[in-house]
């Protein structure tokens, strides 16, 4: 006699299908994110996930980073087309019946190893650029970053009282 797994009932499938498609949205808005800012890095750089460090920097830091990446422009442009061909997949597989859960998470999976990647970066250009500035040009960073970090909340409350912001 062989055993036999039980049907997976409908009302679950259709949670995991649910939680799958939330997975995939959340990982698609991260690339989005992250392949729009390198898009547009002639004005400001993408920042691997790292937005208060990357937004502390001084313009010619975040200038010397973008040079980096430009320098890398072979390898973007091939990024964007592995992109392109991903999505055109989790699509294609959305849409087929039956639904194929392995395949559309060797996809995601992939999506985030390219996440991983540019956070990966980005962390290594901002230690790099942080590594080499004076004492002065680290401490004037850190109160960037200071403000930077502070609650929206306590900026505006802060600014209601007349009170500075860092």
């Amino acid at each position: 006699m062989s055993a036999s797994v039980p049907p997976v009932a409908p009302a679950r499938r259709g949670w995991l299908r649910a939680a799958l498609i939330a997975s995939l949205m959340v990982n698609v808005l991260v690339i989005g994110a992250v392949a729009g800012a390198a898009l547009r890095y002639r004005a400001a750089p993408p920042d691997g996930g790292l937005g208060p460090f990357a937004g502390a920097l001084s313009s010619e830091d975040r200038r010397a980073i973008g040079a980096v990446i430009r320098a890398d422009r072979p390898n973007l442009r091939d990024a964007m087309r592995t992109e392109r061909a991903d999505r055109a997949e989790i699509l294609a597989i959305l849409r087929a019946e039956p639904f194929d859960a392995a395949a559309f998470g060797a996809v995601t999976d992939r999506i985030t190893e390219r996440s991983r990647a540019w956070i990966d970066l980005g962390n290594r250009l901002i230690v790099d650029r942080v590594a080499a500035m004076s004492v002065a040009e680290r401490a004037a960073f850190a109160d960037r970053l200071a403000q930077k970090l502070r609650r929206p909340h306590d900026r505006d409350r802060d600014k209601d009282r007349g009170r500075p912001r860092d």
